[in-house]
């Protein structure tokens, strides 16, 4: 457990990290009319956080890689659009697969695309940047997390004893960068 609990935090921090320096490096905050170009960069730069995400892992069972890396992408369509979610999640599903064709590879593969097109979605046809818009993202991320924890997970103590510490974090890691944008808008 105490394992879980370090792997879990350093995905935190270095969510939080990269969300900071993206902000930092970037001269005004992004949206869905930005530039393509920025959107580009935008994308790449969160794909870039996805897959450092991924190479610090919590392996809870074999062949299974539980991380945070559905948040660039809820970030990324959250702000950005159809762009910059396309691109993490590409990112995402080739590393995912070049690391190994599994249950969970498939899962991951069904997550981050129902993560991308169901927050697209929500963003699309809810209020931009509302309190409401970003409150059922995360719950619709977080209900899709926990779903697939549950179906790769092998065992009823190891799924609780994992979900009961990825899914706060989870929830915490999603609301991160929306109260960034909150506190600086």
């Amino acid at each position: 457990m105490k394992s879980i609990h370090f792997d879990v935090l350093h995905n935190v921090t270095l969510l939080m990290a990269g969300f900071y320096l993206l902000g930092k490096l970037s001269p005004l905050p992004i949206t869905r009319e930005s530039p393509r170009l920025t959107r580009v960069l935008y994308g790449l730069a969160l794909s870039i956080i996805s897959l450092l995400l991924m190479q610090m892992t919590i392996e809870a069972a074999p062949g299974v890689m539980i991380d945070l890396r559905h948040v660039p992408v809820i970030v990324a369509a959250y702000f950005g659009g159809v762009i910059p979610t396309t691109i993490v999640t590409v990112a995402i599903i080739v590393y995912r697969f070049s690391l190994g064709t599994n249950l969970a590879a498939f899962t991951a593969f069904g997550f981050i695309v129902a993560v991308a097109l169901g927050t697209s979605l929500i963003v699309r046809e809810m209020p931009p940047y509302a309190k409401r818009t970003f409150t059922l993202v995360t719950l619709y991320a977080t209900a899709l997390h926990a779903l697939v924890l549950w179906i790769v997970l092998p065992k009823q103590i190891l799924l609780l004893e994992v979900m009961s510490v990825v899914i706060p974090a989870s929830l915490l890691a999603v609301g991160s960068p929306f109260c960034s944008f909150v506190i600086s808008a």
